[in-house]
């Protein structure tokens, strides 16, 4: 640091020696001193997020001052940081510099800044990097990123910068016990230390130097070496680099806008390149971005003409646009164009006579221009004539002797324009895209019908009105899905999105993506067979329909209910026939449909192997299908009487289950009435509460519960009691009832809570579902096949949620009870 900064710090370290480099460091262009107390009165003010202190005028002249240095083209965002001790001001700070840096630095001044911040990253005295090396940061239009950095004091310990621009915040009358004033952290010694040693070359604080004198007696002698050294001021002088005798006087922010340019208030007087001076206030660096308000006045060595444009810097100048007589070679004619123009790129209007005119074979129209002469042979008029050197071939010429007296003409009413009417008719009912995939384009953008010869827009003439119309529905039915699709994909109401969809549909029934959309909106309101029916719709007409024909028979005809069964429809592009495949598996899955979802999911994954969906989708499809095998094994065992195979087949279709929550409760509610007639009655309440727990309104699942307890309680009159309980909840269908989750009675001990809510967590405690499987506690087999059920993620997750259940049941009665 320069050996003024040292001073300032000299009680704390009287041992500090200056070294001999520091001595040497260049002043500070732009300033007239590189060490500057600027001392305000501006109040402070509180924020009204977390009371931390902000003091706005100070923040404008703190990011004024930055900006003026970085326009002096010698320093980067990397060599200048802004210290404050407040999060409140650091925060204010931010934002008023990046809103003043947007509207004051131009682009082409971001782009030097980001070049000299590149020259500026070269490594230096760096072990892991090889003589010479250079970082390189990664190039971004973020202009935060060419900004200098916003920093608290605390963070920016053991770090130091060129240029430290001090914000203290601070200036208040609040009353305290030590009198009149209050500055807070400015207190701490450390801190300040901190902030006076962080600089290298220039320093600028802004404070209130009057109240920080009176408060701190480290600031007292700071601020009185500041004072000796001519380093306390209520301004800060400007020095323009340009003009050295010129000082502007600054005392508050707005006065920056004397030297906007980073120079001074003169004008720039540089000589531009084409002569003339530059129209600028005075400013430092480039001019490639400066407009001169006059002509460019430049020659064109090709041509000889002279450039018409105002003046453009140091770029080339556009090609010339003076207007000249050029000749087509294939054909001889002459026709006024720009100079940069080629004949072969523009159409020939040639001088032709009535009596014969240019047919283009490719067109397939007539081009007629004006009405018919009276006398054809003698009169002379412009007719377009389309000549393209390259395909002469196509190009016949045709005598008006030649046409039908029966041949009629018609002439478009936007450009007057005639043509033969059969070949216009033509035109306008050619499908667009055909024409644009045979010219090799691949837009599928809806256009209005244009005259094939100036391609003015067909909207009045009444001859294609139908046209027009269809044109109009077709974009206004694009646009619909667009919106609707909008609506998806922002996570709005999907019924606004269907509602967009059937709009579009009522404008053009075979919109493949409306069907897509409309799909795909009524899965997202859960209507899966309504939305079943519109995906199915799109497959049966895509290339992939008769791989699923058989999968597709059960769902409605949609094109029957539109009443476009009779209608030619176009085939739907690979991406939404994918996409209607795979979202309606997923509705299979749902509607139980589990070998339909799995045959679309094989045929997507057979043309696109990557789709993740697909194979999700697919994988979730076949855990079900054995979970469902599982299950219909288990009932068939229970009604033949094999109890124990019947538990075994619900516990293995709980462990193919995916993440239907009520397929677990119901195979647990099964496990229990087999359980039940095997007299394994602990097993047998332990499931019924599981299947409870995980649906509470599994109105099977409490009267069974009740039922089998009211045989094996010996309490007849509570058994029945707790029957007409269960009966009672079937009715209402009400929530979980905690004291039955913990398995004890209501009125019961705080001791015997939490003796049950121990039991019930060991029991069903996630980690050892293994252990307490009931194969296992009845013996018999290695325990393997369970062990690995108890630890899939399937039944896991039922079992964590049975669990989470038992521990709030036990937080609400332990609760209760603490509040008796």
């Amino acid at each position: 640091m320069r050996p003024s900064f040292a001073r300032l710090v000299k009680s704390l370290y009287p041992k500090f020696k200056d070294h001999e480099s520091v001595k040497k460091y260049d002043n500070i262009k732009g300033i007239n001193s590189n060490l500057l107390f600027f001392d305000h009165t501006a109040e402070e003010n509180s924020t009204t997020v977390d009371g931390s202190k902000i003091n706005t005028a100070e923040a404008k002249l703190v990011v004024e001052l930055v900006l003026y240095l970085l326009k002096q083209d010698v320093y980067s965002s990397k060599n200048i940081v802004i210290l404050t001790m407040y999060k409140g001001q650091l925060m204010e700070i931010r934002r008023i510099l990046k809103e003043r840096a947007s509207a004051s630095l131009s682009q082409k001044y971001l782009e030097h800044m980001n070049k000299m911040q590149e020259n500026l990253t070269r490594v230096e005295d760096d072990d892991n990097s090889e003589e010479g090396e250079i970082v390189q940061e990664e190039a971004t239009g973020n202009i935060t990123n060419l900004l200098p950095r916003v920093s608290s004091v605390d963070d920016f310990q053991g770090e130091e910068s060129d240029i430290i621009i001090l914000s203290l915040v601070r200036s208040n009358d609040i009353q305290t016990n030590e009198g009149e004033g209050n500055i807070g952290f400015l207190k701490t010694s450390n801190r300040i230390c901190v902030a006076l040693t962080r600089a290298k070359k220039g320093m600028y604080i802004f404070g209130n130097a009057t109240l920080l004198a009176k408060k701190s007696d480290l600031w007292n002698n700071v601020i009185s070496t500041l004072q000796k050294d001519n380093a306390l001021d209520t301004k800060l002088e400007l020095c323009c680099q340009n003009h050295p005798d010129t000082k502007t006087v600054i005392r508050k922010a707005e006065d920056f806008r004397l030297v906007s340019d980073g120079g001074c208030s003169r004008p720039c007087e540089v000589q531009l390149e084409c002569g003339h001076g530059c129209p600028r206030r005075c400013h430092l660096g480039y001019h490639d971005e400066v407009v001169c308000p006059h002509p460019c006045a430049k020659t064109y060595e090709s041509c000889r003409h002279t450039c018409s444009q105002v003046y453009h810097g140091s770029s080339e100048c556009p090609p010339c646009e003076t207007l000249v007589f050029k000749t087509f070679p294939e054909c001889g004619h002459s026709q006024e164009m720009e100079c940069r123009t080629e004949p072969k790129s523009v159409e020939s209007f040639a001088l032709w006579s009535y009596d014969h005119f240019a047919v283009s074979s490719r067109s397939r129209i007539l081009l007629l221009q004006g009405s018919m002469p009276e006398n054809p042979l003698r009169m002379w008029t412009p007719m377009p004539r389309i000549c393209d050197g390259n395909t002469l071939e196509n190009i016949t010429e045709i005598s008006l002797a030649e046409f039908e007296e029966t041949d009629r003409f018609y002439q478009l009413q936007d450009c007057s324009h005639l043509f033969e009417v059969s070949r216009l008719d033509t035109w306008m009912d050619s499908d667009d895209t055909e024409a644009e995939e045979e010219e090799g384009k691949t837009s599928t953008a809806v256009k209005i019908k244009e005259c094939p010869l100036c391609k003015t827009p067909v909207w009045t003439s009444a001859r294609y009105a139908n046209v027009v119309k269809a044109k109009f529905a077709k974009m206004n039915g694009e646009w619909k899905v667009k919106q609707g699709q909008k609506e998806l994909e922002e996570g709005r109401d999907p019924t606004r999105a269907f509602s967009l969809f059937m709009e579009a549909l009522e404008l053009n029934p075979v919109l493949m993506e409306a069907h897509l959309g409309a799909g795909q909106a009524l899965i997202k309101s859960k209507s899966y067979a309504h939305g079943a029916v519109f995906l199915s719709f799109i497959v049966k007409k895509s290339s992939y329909a008769s791989e699923v024909e058989t999968v597709l028979k059960s769902t409605i005809a949609i094109d029957k209910v539109l009443g476009i069964s009779k209608v030619v429809c176009p085939s739907p592009k690979e991406e939404v026939a994918v996409m209607a495949m795979v979202q309606l598996a997923s509705a299979f899955i749902v509607l139980r449909d589990l070998s339909g979802a799995v045959k679309l999911c094989e045929v997507v994954l057979k043309s696109h192997p990557q789709n993740e969906d697909a194979m999700k989708l697919k994988e979730d499809a076949s855990k079900r299908l054995k979970a469902e095998a599982a299950q219909a094994a288990g009932n068939g065992a229970f009604h033949v009487g094999k109890h124990a195979e019947a538990v075994d087949h619900y516990t293995a279709a709980m462990a193919h289950n995916g993440d239907s929550l009520s397929f677990y409760a119901v195979c647990l509610y099964n496990r229990a009435r087999a359980f039940q007639v095997l007299g394994l009655i602990g097993d047998a309440i332990a499931d019924f509460n599981w299947s409870i727990a995980i649906d509470p309104k599994s109105a099977q699942a409490i009267y069974g519960r009740a039922t089998f307890s009211m045989l094996n309680i010996p309490n007849v009159q509570e058994a029945r009691a707790l029957l007409a309980e269960a009966e009672q909840q079937m009715k209402k269908s009400h929530s979980i009832d905690h004291h039955m989750l913990l398995g004890v009675k209501p009125g019961c001990t705080s001791t015997d809570i939490k003796k049950a809510y121990k039991k019930a967590a060991l029991k069903h405690h996630p980690d050892k579902i293994g252990q307490f499987l009931p194969r296992s506690e009845r013996g018999g087999g290695d325990g393997r096949l369970w062990k690995d059920i108890g630890e899939s993620d399937e039944i896991s997750q039922g079992a964590e949620h049975v669990f989470k259940l038992i521990g709030e049941a036990y937080a609400t009665l332990s609760n209760s009870h603490r509040h008796v």
